[in-house]
């Protein structure tokens, strides 16, 4: 193994531990859809307000609401770590052709 697949090996370890702790989160509304809430720490999932307003006669009521991620996007997860695995092995191929080895 030569240092430059050392490097490739710990950054992409780095990469798949830093997007476990920060992964992409997901709403499910009451009827069903998905609503994407970016990407936050594993430990306080992300907070959006989302603002309703009714217009009544000329009066205006705004009403606004906090909506809390449920849960991790696993799908977007998992493709994204896989990304990072076939990115990091492809490069540690190439980088391992026709050098020397470390001793």
């Amino acid at each position: 193994m030569t240092k430059a697949q050392l490097s490739i090996i710990l950054v992409s370890a780095a990469v798949l531990v830093g997007m476990a702790l920060l992964p992409p989160w997901v709403h499910h509304t009451d009827n069903g859809a998905r609503q994407s809430m970016g990407y936050g720490p594993l430990w306080q999932p992300p907070v959006a307000q989302q603002e309703q307003g009714i217009n009544i006669f000329g009066l205006k009521l705004e009403v606004e609401e906090q909506i809390r991620a449920s849960k991790v996007d696993w799908e977007r997860l998992f493709l994204q770590s896989l990304m990072v695995i076939v990115v990091g092995g492809g490069a540690y191929l190439v980088l391992g052709k026709g050098t020397r080895a470390i001793h």
